[in-house]
């Protein structure tokens, strides 16, 4: 029996792994809460599945220590997200054999490293918070009791082998947390839907330069351009929106969204769009930790190209695989207008949509679910 623990707010992560435990034979014990327990609704019904929600009322140590007799049922317990609790989390890995899926490698692996170099004063007082909690310690004692690390995908799996000093015992994989399933289906309307996915702030993405070209090829525009800002705003995110819906241009119309988006929603405007547009910054903070996206964190965005199948324009600092390569152009940051309109005018966006079956051949679930199982059965042996 394996156990997965996901009691944040990543549903697509445990989405993903639960598709690729359907049917197979291990039972999964699921420990959730309740905003992701709802989430995934039509994941209930599978008779292999046992999910245990934690109530909003519950601290995630009150959980965790309530439901041990429940976690120690299994050989093997997958953490699929840990961003705080590091205590509680540690003592649920003293239980059996568990592995945790890093999404922030060096906020992880090197904290103290890491730390943001402009630390404001809420950022000093998060600082304080941490040393009273000793998250760094149990960080450190949560490293050395694990059984393994999973990454989520190949290139940040090398990135750590190369940079950090892993503990010999730890096994490392990568796991990818998003398939590729079907082509979208853009709307037949005269109009090219083009879409920015994901929280809608300025740490991750650099939306005034996405802006500045909008404003530069507005008048050079062939045909009309439907713009959606598929995220909640967040920080700054409202100051973004506003700034967008000031366009002014009768050929561009923007799409924008206040409070978080429903699941279907949000698979809606993916569907839809003719292509992405990636605006990813080079460096990213997460809490007071500095980050590099693509080598030691992912972005949301390229999950979201890879499992629609849309094709995008991405910065040529961010990594992709060989294959993914094929389904993006790059640009650097004065080129974005000049490729944006290229895309726009003269449906380029077509010749790399062509490409997408090819590139996306290692993620297709049933290939993905043999990977999967081969990796989770190798750590259940051992």
């Amino acid at each position: 029996m394996i156990a997965i623990i996901e009691l944040y707010q990543h549903h697509e992560v445990l989405r993903h792994y639960c598709e690729l435990l359907k049917g197979s034979d291990h039972k999964v014990k699921i420990f959730c809460s309740s905003i992701v327990y709802q989430m995934l609704k039509d994941l209930h019904d599978q008779p292999s599945f046992e999910w245990i929600v934690q109530s909003k009322e519950q601290s995630i140590p009150s959980f965790l220590s309530s439901n041990y007799p429940l976690i120690k049922e299994a050989k093997l317990i997958f953490i699929t997200t840990a961003l705080n609790n590091f205590k509680a989390f540690y003592r649920v890995s003293k239980i059996n054999k568990t592995i945790l899926l890093v999404h922030n490698a060096h906020s992880f692996l090197a904290p103290q490293e890491s730390l943001s170099p402009k630390l404001d004063l809420w950022d000093r007082l998060r600082w304080l918070k941490i040393q009273l909690n000793r998250s760094h310690y149990y960080k450190k004692q949560l490293l050395e009791s694990l059984v393994g690390l999973v990454f989520p995908t190949e290139v940040v799996l090398e990135y750590v082998q190369s940079r950090f000093n892993i503990p010999p015992h730890l096994k490392l994989a990568a796991l990818p947390f998003v398939s590729y399933e079907q082509q979208t289906t853009p709307s037949a309307e005269n109009r090219v839907i083009i879409t920015v996915p994901c929280t809608v702030t300025s740490v991750l993405r650099d939306y005034d330069l996405v802006l500045s070209a909008l404003k530069k090829i507005k008048g050079k525009l062939s045909k009309d351009i439907h713009l959606v800002l598929l995220g909640k705003p967040k920080g700054d995110g409202l100051k973004i929106i506003a700034d967008f819906q000031k366009l002014g241009s009768p050929s561009i119309k923007v799409t924008t969204f206040n409070e978080t988006i429903s699941v279907d929603t949000y698979e809606h405007w993916l569907k839809v769009s003719h292509f992405l547009i990636l605006p990813l910054r080079q460096y990213s903070k997460n809490y007071i930790y500095k980050e590099q996206l693509g080598y030691s964190k992912i972005s949301g965005g390229v999950n979201d190209m890879i499992g629609f199948g849309v094709p995008a324009l991405i910065p040529s600092h961010y990594p992709l695989s060989e294959a993914l390569d094929k389904m993006v152009q790059r640009y650097d940051n004065n080129q974005l207008e000049e490729v944006l309109l290229l895309w726009v005018n003269q449906n380029k966006f077509s010749n790399y949509k062509t490409k997408t079956i090819l590139a996306l051949a290692n993620y297709s679930p049933q290939k993905m679910r043999i990977e999967f199982h081969q990796k989770i059965n190798s750590l259940l042996k051992d």
